[in-house]
């Protein structure tokens, strides 16, 4: 799994691409970590488009967000989620804490 940063004044959009599993998430969790710690943005949007398969690991990338943006009060927001990875998301409730937009919501 790859990361894009893409950052204004007031937000980060961090797509991911590719798998997210085990193998990948520790890596990207600290990454995460980095750049939310660093530029601390108003606005943190995870764009999940490019994600072709999610486990578990997943949920913990999304919570990692979530917790740091909310720490210093900024909106977070998870878009484009694949079907698969929504149920994934879904199965562990992350949509009754955050804002989750799937690919099937956006083309209806």
């Amino acid at each position: 799994m790859t990361i894009k940063l893409t950052e204004t004044d007031t937000e980060m959009t961090i797509e991911f691409m590719g798998e997210i599993d085990h193998h990948s998430a520790k890596k990207v969790l600290l990454q995460i970590d980095l750049y939310l710690q660093k530029k601390l943005p108003p606005k943190t949007t995870f764009d999940f488009s490019q994600v072709t398969f999610m486990d578990s690991s997943g949920i913990a990338i999304v919570l990692k967000g979530y917790k740091v943006t909310k720490e210093y009060d900024g909106i977070f927001h998870v878009i484009n989620v694949p079907p698969q990875a929504y149920k994934v998301m879904k199965a562990a409730g992350l949509n009754r804490i955050m804002n989750i937009l799937s690919t099937e919501e956006v083309s209806v």
